[in-house]
């Protein structure tokens, strides 16, 4: 994940493979002898979605260890979060980030955003949490 300039993994972590899903969880984890379901194997990682094995991040995998990012990271102020949070897009003038972004408000990684020409931020949080009570 040069574009993040992390693996967003520890020594100890493997991925493990199903279908266009990629999980993290440890070499422990999988042997682990009590039957369970594989997609509760480990920490959703990410999910192919090219043909170039290109994998968007997961949204679980941005808010754990997104703080490991130290490039496409983008700092929000509130009014962007509140227009997110909304279900919004929004518009961020002083960047220079293109793709897939980590949003951090407050030092702290809340997702992820797909920038695009012109400072148009495509939201890209999950649907439970653009749901304000």
């Amino acid at each position: 994940f040069e574009e993040f300039g992390t693996p967003f993994m520890e020594e100890t972590d493997r991925l493990y493979e199903r279908g266009e899903l990629l999980l993290l969880a440890t070499q422990e984890v999988a042997a682990f002898k009590m039957p369970v379901s594989n997609y509760s194997l480990g920490l959703p990682f990410g999910k192919r979605v090219s043909e170039k094995r290109m994998i968007r991040l997961d949204h679980d995998l941005v808010t754990l260890r997104g703080g490991l990012a130290k490039d496409s990271v983008l700092d929000i102020d509130e009014a962007t979060l509140d227009l997110l949070l909304d279900g919004k897009d929004a518009r961020v003038s002083d960047t220079k980030e293109s793709g897939d972004t980590i949003l951090k408000f407050n030092g702290m990684p809340v997702g992820i955003g797909l920038m695009q020409e012109g400072g148009l931020m495509k939201n890209r949080l999950p649907r439970w949490i653009v749901q304000k009570s």
